[in-house]
C-alpha cells in the first residue's frame, strides 16, 4: 500500500493558500526560458497535477524526475528560469515544492518579479530534457534585464523533498501587477526561511541527510593503531590543515523575506525543484473592456477569488473558477459526504431533496456587476454531484468583507440570486432571464449545494458596473 502523502491541517497552512495558481499550466503558465535542462525539463515545474515519483525512471540523461533537475554545475555562475504567468496579477506568497528531490535539491533561490507591457518573443518547444540555452537563447534573453526586476524573495534556503518538509513557503507584500517571474537557483548552506507560525504550517528541522533506515552503514569506528607503533611527524614539519570552512558562505547568511507577474526564478547553484506556485489573485485591466460587453466576472482570469468554503475534501472551490472545462474530478470542488443525511431520504414536489445540512463556498467577483446569465457545470461528477444549489450575492465593503471572513460567513446581507435548483449528473446547467431573482449590482456570491458532492465549473456572466460603496481596491486579506 502507497505511504499516506503527509499533509498539514489547514488552520497551520499560510492563508495565502487559498488564493490562485497563477502561474499554473493549466491556466496558460510556462516557462519561456531556462539555463539547463539535462536531467528534467523546467516546464515540470508548473504542472497541475501532483509530483510523482518513479524508482526504475530513468532517461539517456539519468533519472527520470518530475521537476526541473539541471546538472551539477562544473562553470561560474547558478541557474536560472523564467515563468510567464497564465494570469497577471497581485502576488500574495510562493509555494517552492522539493518533493522527492531529497539528494539533489536546490540549496537556496530567489525570486524576481515584473511587469512587462510587450510578451518577449521568447520560447521553449519539444521535450528540453538534456539541452542547455543556447547562445541565441542567452542573448535574447539578455535583452530582457531580468537579473534587474524587483526581488519578492531574497537568497533563501530550501528543504529537501521529504513528504514533512517538501513546501518551502515564501509569503510576498508586493502592490504593483506581476506577468513574469526569474527563479534563480543557488548553491550554499542557508537555513530554510521560515514563514510566521501564526499564518504558516509547523515544519520541523531540516531531517539528517539520510533518513533513519538509510543511515549509511559503512560508518565504522577508525582502527586504533597503538601509540607505540606510530611514526611521529615532526610538528616543525607538518602542514596546518585549516578547519572545515562553513556549510554556508558568510554572504548566504539566511535572509527573512516578505513574499511576490513574468517571474524570474534564480536556482543556487543547480539542482532539483518539483513545482513553483505562484498565489495570487488575478488583475485584469477593465477600463479596456467596453461597457455592455458581457463577461464572466468571477472567472479566475478576471479577478475572481474564493474566500471561504465550508468544505474541501477532495478538490478546492478556486478549481470551478478556472479556465476552460474540467479535466477530471480533481479539477473541481468536491466535499466529503455529510454525516447528518437523514437515514431514509425524501423529496419536495420538485424532486428536490429535504436535508438538514448544506455546503458552501463563497466568492468575489473580479469586478462588481449586473449577473444576467450563470452555468453550473457538474462535469465528470457521475455518481457524486449535488442533488441541488441555489446562489446567494451581496454588495460588500472592504470593512463587512473582513469582518466575512472573521465570522466564516456565518452572517452576511445576503440575497437569493437563484433559487434552489436540482441538479443533473455531468451536465451543464444554464440560468439566465427570469430564473435570476437579483437585478442590482453585487461584488460577492455564495455558492450553497445540498447536501453535498461536487461542481467543476461555476461561470457568472454579467456586465460591469460600478459600486459607490464598493472600494476598486479590496483592503482585506485572507
Amino acid at each position: 500500500m502507497a505511504q499516506p502523502k503527509v499533509v498539514a491541517t489547514a488552520a497551520k497552512q499560510p492563508d495565502f493558500l487559498q488564493f490562485n495558481n497563477l502561474a499554473c499550466n493549466t491556466a496558460g503558465g510556462k516557462v519561456i526560458f531556462a539555463t539547463d535542462e539535462w536531467f528534467a525539463p523546467a516546464a515540470n515545474l508548473l504542472k497541475r497535477d501532483d509530483v510523482q515519483f518513479k524508482a526504475s525512471a530513468f532517461t539517456e540523461f539519468g533519472k527520470w524526475m518530475d521537476g526541473w533537475e539541471t546538472r551539477r554545475k562544473r562553470t561560474p555562475g547558478h541557474d536560472w528560469c523564467i515563468v510567464q504567468l497564465g494570469v497577471p496579477g497581485l502576488i500574495h506568497g510562493f509555494d517552492v515544492d522539493t518533493s522527492f528531490f531529497t539528494g539533489n535539491h536546490a540549496p537556496a533561490v530567489s525570486i524576481q518579479a515584473a511587469c512587462l507591457d510587450d510578451p518577449p518573443a521568447i520560447t521553449l518547444e519539444g521535450d528540453r530534457t538534456g539541452t542547455a540555452a543556447s547562445d541565441s537563447q542567452l542573448a535574447a534573453v539578455a535583452k530582457l534585464g531580468s537579473e534587474s526586476w524587483k526581488e519578492l524573495v531574497p537568497v533563501s534556503g530550501l528543504r529537501p523533498g521529504y513528504s514533512d518538509s517538501c513546501h518551502n513557503y515564501f509569503r510576498v507584500s508586493h502592490p504593483d501587477r506581476v506577468t513574469h517571474l526569474r527563479l534563480n537557483m543557488y548553491p550554499g548552506t542557508l537555513q530554510p526561511t521560515q514563514v510566521p507560525s501564526s499564518t504558516c504550517t509547523q515544519v520541523p528541522p531540516n531531517p539528517p541527510r539520510y533518513p533513519p533506515q538509510h543511515v549509511p552503514r559503512y560508518t565504522l569506528q577508525p582502527t586504533q593503531v597503538p601509540s607505540s607503533t606510530c611514526t611521529q611527524v615532526p610538528s616543525s614539519t607538518c602542514t596546518q590543515v585549516p578547519p572545515n570552512p562553513p556549510r554556508y558562505p558568510p554572504q548566504h547568511v539566511p535572509r527573512y523575506p516578505p513574499t511576490h507577474p513574468g517571474t524570474f526564478l534564480n536556482m543556487y547553484p543547480d539542482g532539483g525543484i518539483a513545482r513553483l506556485k505562484v498565489y495570487g489573485i488575478g488583475q485584469r485591466d477593465w477600463s479596456s473592456v467596453p461597457a455592455h460587453e458581457t463577461v464572466d466576472l468571477v472567472a479566475l482570469a478576471n479577478g475572481g477569488v474564493c474566500l471561504g468554503y465550508s468544505d474541501a475534501h477532495f478538490g478546492h472551490p478556486r478549481n470551478m473558477i478556472g479556465p476552460g472545462r474540467a479535466a477530471n474530478m480533481a479539477d473541481g470542488w468536491e466535499t466529503a459526504r455529510r454525516l447528518d443525511r437523514p437515514r431514509q431520504l425524501k423529496a419536495d414536489g420538485r424532486g428536490i431533496l429535504q436535508v438538514p445540512g448544506w455546503e458552501w463556498a463563497v466568492f468575489r467577483l473580479g469586478h462588481p456587476g449586473v449577473i444576467s446569465h450563470i452555468e453550473i457545470d457538474t462535469n465528470h461528477f457521475k455518481g457524486n454531484f449535488p442533488d441541488s444549489c441555489r446562489i446567494e450575492a451581496c454588495t460588500l465593503t472592504p470593512e463587512e468583507e473582513a469582518q466575512g471572513i472573521r465570522n466564516s460567513w456565518n452572517s452576511g446581507k445576503w440575497q437569493l440570486l437563484l433559487p434552489p435548483q436540482k441538479l443533473r449528473p455531468h451536465h451543464r446547467h444554464h440560468y439566465s432571464g427570469e430564473e435570476l431573482a437579483l437585478r442590482g449590482a453585487v461584488s460577492h456570491m455564495r455558492l450553497v449545494i445540498a447536501p453535498d458532492g461536487g461542481v467543476s465549473r461555476l461561470r457568472l456572466s454579467g456586465r460591469p458596473t460600478s459600486i459607490s460603496t464598493t472600494s476598486s481596491t479590496p483592503a482585506s486579506r485572507l
